[in-house]
């Protein structure tokens, strides 16, 4: 908490005060900011020591750092603070090591951006050898000194989610603790060992590739053994499976429903279930062919393929016959299609992405066949035009987890979200309050260039970016992807008009393409908002107008699936002017996330509108 002093109560009597509460008797009244207090992260109770940080640095005119390990998810919430305290000119040194080859380059070059930051790294192979595993944070202000230490590094997990125990106290600057501490910073920092991280980064890049390979090479074989082995359901699959035989067996249902987070495994989740009730038959609808696929390989992963068959039913593939058939809507809906079907033919149908099962094509379906037993699966089973989901499956819920759960239980990827104010935050006439309309005259390469920027600030976790972009319009994804292209980003405006060939091979070289097959970034409107899986996806980029919280919802799940080195995924919300935005982003996070509108210390929608000259750097922080 910011510590203020006033005329009424110097620091000293502040501090002596805070000092019996904290160490002599805790009923004596003193002032909060300035107790000595242990921090850690509890997200029950929605306390994280990146709070803690980031208000420090809010607070200090300079600060000095010492952690033996840094990541790309803890420097990427601490931006905004960063960019500010470097508009601010305050000064900062950080100073952490290269100790078991931890800390992450791209990290490290992050830091290298600011101006204001002096950074080095502590060579310990020089130092006999010794370790180096200090995690200490000092903010000063004026004749105060503020001291964070304890056991958290700047990794994304420590700031935010592991158990971690930090003292955080407040000393005048005269106090022997702040001398001492101080006084050993400056040792290690003036030690010949300590060099300019612009002078070793390269070195210790190319030390960690080594490092890193060989572990990678490690994982690979280990992976390799995994997959030949049963898989088995996670807690949540388990779980699911076992409410939905008591609906079919002891409460005699023939329909349920799976509300399950993207991401969730929830297509498992139904292999698993249809492994339990041994449908003969069983019909899996999609909406895309793609989907159809993944389903059809994670399902033959569960089941085997010694015992069914299983095939795909779609415009290009017409396996109808199999035991287990994969459909898109569009092909099973049709009336010859439809027809050459009986009623039973099924004994187990799955809707994916039950939520569109409003929709006359699913209804159409849903209305020829009586399987033994209905499963409707969706991770938002609410919807726009208030059809009730929940009805046409009996409102029998299986299961549910939502994203606050499945991001409080680890099913799910970190994220960083960024809302940034988006240029064009004026009307013709110099109003700051836009129709929607007006947010798809966005072809301009100058937002272009802003929207570049903010990817490039904000960055990533891993090796490459592996961005998805939503845009509003087929021609603006078309101009941005040229833009980018023609900025050295390889990228590919992808739509609803590209072959089933076409976005296979694009997701392909978002993956895992190099050379001339290399891609950075997917610009869509709307074809990837739910249901592919792209686990690798570790920017998503709000680029269109979102007043839906279902649809915002599924576009931020794109990035939310875990994959190895994955350690958080940034959401960038070029958000404008448009009210409903910052509704979404607290809705999604909950009482017991951490959400923080820097510039805004009391959220006012309409007042945020009316303010189009704010800074452009971010507008709302949510990390979770």
């Amino acid at each position: 908490m910011p510590v203020s002093i006033n005329n009424e109560r110097s620091s000293e009597s502040m501090i002596r005060e805070s000092l019996v509460t904290s160490f002599i008797d805790s009923r004596t009244e003193s002032p909060l900011e300035s107790r000595t207090a242990l921090i850690f992260n509890d997200r029950d109770r929605g306390v994280k020591v990146l709070n803690e940080i980031e208000e420090a640095l809010g607070w200090c005119d300079s600060f000095s750092i010492s952690v033996a390990f840094i990541t790309m998810g803890g420097i990427v919430p601490l931006i905004p603070a960063l960019t500010a305290l470097e508009a601010r000119g305050v000064k900062g040194r950080l100073l952490t090591t290269d100790y078991l080859r931890f800390t992450k380059p791209d990290a490290l070059r992050k830091l290298l951006t600011f101006k204001n930051l002096d950074v080095r790294m502590y060579r310990t192979e020089e130092d006999s050898g010794n370790g180096f595993h200090t995690k200490g944070y000092i903010f000063s202000a004026k004749e105060l000194c503020r001291i964070i230490v304890g056991s958290s590094n700047l990794t994304q997990a420590a700031l935010t989610t592991t158990r971690e125990w930090n003292l955080n106290l407040l000393s005048r600057q005269t106090g022997e603790i702040a001398e001492v501490i101080q006084k050993e910073f400056d040792y290690l920092w003036n030690r010949p060992e300590a060099k300019p991280l612009a002078d070793v980064i390269d070195a210790y890049a190319y030390e960690y590739k080594a490092v890193a390979e060989a572990q990678a090479d490690a994982r690979r074989l280990l992976i390799r053994e995994e997959e030949k082995a049963k898989v088995v359901p996670n807690a949540m699959q388990a779980a699911f499976v076992k409410s939905l035989w008591d609906l079919k067996t002891q409460h005699q249902q023939d329909r349920a429903l799976l509300i399950s987070a993207t991401g969730t495994g929830k297509t498992y989740a139904s292999a698993f279930a249809a492994q339990k009730l041994a449908p003969k038959r069983l019909l899996f609808v999609v909406h895309r062919e793609q989907i159809a696929k993944q389903a059809m390989k994670s399902f033959k992963r569960v089941l085997g393929e010694k015992d069914h068959t299983f095939g795909l039913l779609s415009g290009t593939n017409k396996a109808s016959d199999r035991d287990f058939v994969f459909a898109t809507m569009q092909t099973i809906s049709r009336d010859a299609v439809l027809k050459s079907f009986p009623k039973d033919a099924f004994d187990m149908i799955i809707i994916d992405e039950a939520h569109r099962a409003g929709a006359e094509s699913y209804r159409k379906i849903m209305a020829h066949f009586v399987p033994q037993f209905w499963l409707g699966m969706t991770g938002t089973p609410e919807r726009n035009d208030g059809f009730n989901i929940y009805a046409l499956f009996n409102h029998n819920i299986a299961y549910e987890i939502r994203l606050q759960q499945a991001l409080e239980n680890d099913f799910l990827t970190p994220f960083h979200y960024f809302g940034i104010a988006d240029l064009w935050v004026t009307n013709e006439k110099g109003g700051a309050k836009h129709k929607i309309d007006d947010f798809r005259r966005l072809e301009d390469p100058e937002r272009f260039a802003h929207m570049l920027e903010e990817c490039d600030r904000y960055g990533y976790s891993g090796n490459k970016r592996r961005a998805l972009v939503f845009v509003s319009t087929k021609r603006e994804a078309e101009a941005l992807a040229r833009y980018l292209n023609e900025c050295y980003r390889p990228a590919l405006a992808l739509t609803g008009d590209d072959s089933q060939a076409a976005r296979e091979d694009a997701v392909a070289r978002l993956v895992s393409g190099e050379g001339e097959r290399l891609l950075e970034f997917i610009v869509t409107v709307d074809i990837f908002n739910e249901g592919v899986d792209i686990p690798e996806i570790n920017q998503v980029i709000l680029m269109r107008p979102t007043e839906s919280a279902i649809i915002f919802i599924q576009q931020l799940g794109r990035g939310l699936r875990k994959f190895e080195g994955k350690e958080f995924v940034t959401i960038l919300d070029f958000i404008g002017a448009y009210e409903k935005n910052y509704l979404i982003a607290t809705a999604l996070s909950g009482d017991r996330s951490y959400v923080n509108f820097q510039r805004f210390p009391t959220l006012d929608a309409k007042k945020l509108v009316n303010a189009p000259k704010m800074s452009a750097h971010h507008r709302g922080i949510c990390h979770f």
